[in-house]
């Protein structure tokens, strides 16, 4: 009796640690997906390559950061919408 009663409490045990897990890896995964567009145009635009787009406008630079922010933006309003955080 006693085996099964401390059987069941590492039960309890182990899947509260799995929750807890799964809830860091869901922030996790939030954060990364935030990250992605803005780091995937700064490398984009970090290489030294002639002819990109907006490279030699007047305002790139002000463009690119505005390409960055928006898709940050616009991925935080989805991430809001589907409840994630």
């Amino acid at each position: 009796m006693l085996r099964d009663l401390l059987s069941g409490c590492l039960d309890v045990y182990l899947s509260s640690v799995a929750n807890r897990t799964n809830q860091v890896m869901k922030v996790l995964t939030v954060l990364s997906t935030i990250a992605l567009p803005a780091l995937v145009v700064s490398g984009i635009y970090g290489m030294n390559v002639k002819g990109l787009p907006g490279s030699d406008a007047q305002y790139g630079l002000v463009i690119v950061l505005g390409v960055m922010v928006s898709s940050t933006v616009i991925l935080l309003w989805i991430l809001r919408r589907f409840n994630w955080f």
